[in-house]
């Protein structure tokens, strides 16, 4: 069923009749300020004022506000391990959940200088608890940092992002590879 409303425009501008399906008053489309009569009835188009209204929308929508990181986290039960929130898409379920990373030096791989020479940054491999927001699972994600022309950087295709039970069964592997190269009987469980 159609209903038809008539909406007051800015001043200077006449009034518009818009017709208007029943229970959709409140929709986007119908509201108060449009330059021409807009059909919402699929069989009363009209294609110019759809047009402008278009227009009047889409203008709207670019004065959006910001959404901050806190607030699509806010109604979360965060996890215990976690330190912080990021975007890692430009989206609201954009967010990623992370712990604090823990280093572990890398010694057979080039560091970067500190203070004209006199210290080092070693390189080092980064593991972290990630999990994005709207996920039931953490991940481990893992990446190498080194020196790269004198300053230390993410080395590109060093990044790794393990399941629970692949970083489990990595872990258990290193494990075992450690104790076959030292000669070392224990049973790793």
């Amino acid at each position: 069923m159609t209903s038809t409303r008539t909406t007051r425009n800015a001043p200077g501008h006449a009034d518009a009749t818009a017709h208007v399906a029943e229970g959709a008053e409140n929709h986007p489309n119908t509201q108060e300020g449009a330059d021409s009569t807009v059909s919402l009835s699929p069989d009363q188009p009209s294609a110019t004022s759809s047009g402008s209204r278009w227009n009047a929308l889409a203008e709207n929508s670019q004065h959006g506000r910001s959404i901050h990181v806190d607030e699509t986290t806010a109604d979360l039960e965060l996890p215990t391990w976690w330190a912080y929130s990021e975007f890692v898409r430009p989206a609201p379920n954009g967010v990623e959940l992370r712990s604090e990373a823990m280093r572990n030096t890398l010694s057979r791989h080039p560091g970067s200088y500190v203070t004209n020479g006199e210290r080092i940054d070693p390189a080092h491999v980064s593991v972290q608890i990630r999990q994005y927001a709207l996920e039931r699972e953490p991940y481990i994600h893992v990446e190498r940092w080194a020196g790269v022309d004198g300053r230390r950087e993410r080395i590109a295709g060093s990044e790794y992002r393990f399941t629970l039970d692949e970083a489990a069964e990595l872990a258990h592997s290193l494990l075992l590879a450690v104790d076959a190269a030292r000669g070392t009987t224990e049973e790793v469980a």
